[in-house]
């Protein structure tokens, strides 16, 4: 399965680095990303090699950060319903946005954060955007969550699992307050976010 196979509407900039992501694991470990959050762990494997070639060839860190962002997004696309806001080339003004629960990531960002173990850098933030009003309350549930490891907490499977937790958590505070039937568009976020 391809990435245009999988979902023709994603931008064609996007759609090919997902696509980039699937080849470099599969040249790497002969294993399919399916776009499954099952096979973060396998996107986690490949990481550690790439980290040992990025400190070779660190000019090689934009393209790998996006790669594996972007099928890091997709994959958080498919799992909370989310849709991109990426129109632009340039990865700094990407967001992933979730449909069910108003929360958006740049998993570029979030790449980025991954592979340098919160190192300097010169990607996006990985940081959860939220509206105001929540957030204390994700900063909250965040704190819950049980203690990684640094090695864990480095990986796109802990990632996806804190993004999980919030989306669940939002969620029911969304249900508690009788919004069950809310769903959230890219104007929503424009609007919030001021985003042109």
């Amino acid at each position: 399965m391809t990435s245009a196979d999988f979902d023709p509407g994603l931008p064609t900039h996007v759609s090919e680095l997902i696509g980039s992501c699937v080849r470099f694991v599969h040249s790497s470990l002969g294993l399919e990303l399916d776009f499954s959050h099952e096979t973060l762990p396998l996107l986690d494997h490949y990481m550690v090699g790439a980290r040992a070639e990025l400190e070779a060839r660190p000019e090689a860190l934009p393209l790998v950060a996006q790669s594996l962002g972007a099928y890091f997004g997709q994959v958080l696309a498919v799992e909370f319903s989310g849709f991109w806001r990426a129109s632009q080339p340039d990865a700094h003004t990407w967001m992933l946005c979730m449909q069910p629960v108003f929360l958006a990531v740049n998993p570029v960002g979030v790449a980025y954060d991954v592979l340098t173990r919160g190192g300097r850098h010169d990607g996006p933030s990985p940081a959860l955007r939220v509206a105001r009003e929540d957030e204390a309350f994700v900063a909250d549930r965040l704190r819950a969550l049980p203690e990684e490891n640094e090695e864990d907490y480095y990986g796109f499977s802990t990632r996806f699992d804190g993004i999980a937790a919030v989306v669940e958590a939002l969620r029911g505070q969304m249900i508690d307050g009788g919004q069950e039937d809310v769903t959230f568009e890219s104007a929503d976020y424009a609007e919030v976010f001021e985003l042109g």
